[in-house]
Parts: structure tokens; C-alpha cells; sequence
């Protein structure tokens, strides 16, 4: 097929066929600027050549395998138009008549609802700062809870202001503050 071409056009041949590959079929291949010889040229053309025309027929038996499945799936969804929808269920009644109470899904193991651990302590523990000066540095997130914890009277007081209990225990832990009542 390519043997009618020169030098110059065998080049250009190849470099045609490149881009078709690289952009049609995202393949990666290479530029030349040249061969070593015509025969070298002709048989690079060929093998560029063949990967396209495989491809070709590749998307061909993709796409006719596509339309199948599609007329496939047509006539699946027209049968279950058809089908009869089946009806709601009534909610469940209790023996005296009324409707059962709603059950819930999310679990509040904390108080006020939220989710997640329940606190280690009861909104009642007192909250005593033991030393008068903020351990953590100026205008950082552990100095402002620590200021937090040192006007809060109480746990729940602490938690009601917005107080992370991370950092509350973790001031207990140090003793830093000690937290009385269970």
C-alpha cells in the first residue's frame, strides 16, 4: 500500500497515522523524521496501518454489541411498565388501634440528643482550675478553652459555652483542672 510513496512522503504518512492513533484512539505513538531505509518506512506505515483498522473493527463489534444490549433493555423496561405497582403498606397499629411510635435511627447516647459517646462526666461535676496561669500559649484555640474551663463553674456550664470536652480531659489529664463528681 505505501510502496508508491518517497522518503519525504512515507514520513508524512506515518505521521498522519500517528495523530489518528493518538487522538481518535488515545494510543500513544511517536513523531518520526525520518527512516533508516524505504523497506523500514513501509513497514512502520503497515503496522500503524493494521492497529488502526483493528480498532476500527473493535468499535464496530463494541457498538453493535451496544445496540443488542440497548434493544435489549428497551424491550426489559417496556415489561416492567406493564407490570402491576404494588401498593403501600398501611403503618403498623398497636392492639388498641393507634399507630405504633415511630422508630428511631440515629442513636443519642449523649445528652441533648447528639450523637455519638455519652460524656465521661454529669453536667453537675465541678470544674476546679488548679493553677492561675494558662499553661497553653497566647491566641491559640487550647488557651481560649482553658479561659473557658477557668469560668465555668461546672461540666455542663463548660459544655454549654461551646467547650471541647477534648480539651477539658486533656487538661485533666496534666492537672490542670480537676474535675470532681461522676
Amino acid at each position: 500500500m505505501f510502496t508508491s510513496f518517497d522518503a519525504r512522503g512515507l514520513v508524512q504518512a506515518y505521521n498522519e497515522l500517528a495523530k489518528e492513533l493518538r487522538e481518535t484512539y488515545k494510543v500513544q505513538v511517536d513523531k518520526r523524521k525520518g527512516f533508516k531505509n524505504k523497506a523500514a518506512g513501509i513497514a512502520a506505515c503497515d503496522r500503524l496501518y493494521k492497529v488502526i483498522q483493528s480498532h476500527i473493527k473493535e468499535r464496530t463489534m463494541n457498538d453493535n454489541v451496544t445496540t443488542e444490549t440497548t434493544a435489549e433493555t428497551v424491550a426489559s423496561k417496556k415489561k416492567a411498565r406493564k407490570a402491576p405497582a404494588k401498593k403501600a403498606t398501611a403503618p403498623a397499629k398497636t392492639a388498641k388501634g393507634k399507630k405504633a411510635p415511630a422508630k428511631k435511627t440515629a442513636k443519642t447516647n449523649g445528652a441533648s440528643g447528639s450523637r455519638g459517646r455519652a460524656p465521661l462526666y454529669a453536667d453537675t461535676a465541678k470544674l476546679k482550675v488548679n493553677s492561675k496561669e494558662n499553661p497553653s500559649r497566647e491566641g491559640t484555640f487550647a488557651h481560649e478553652q482553658y479561659e473557658l474551663a477557668r469560668k465555668s463553674p461546672t461540666f455542663g456550664a463548660y459544655r454549654e459555652k461551646g467547650g471541647n470536652l477534648k480539651y477539658l480531659y486533656w487538661f485533666a489529664d496534666r492537672d490542670q483542672v480537676t474535675i470532681s463528681g461522676k
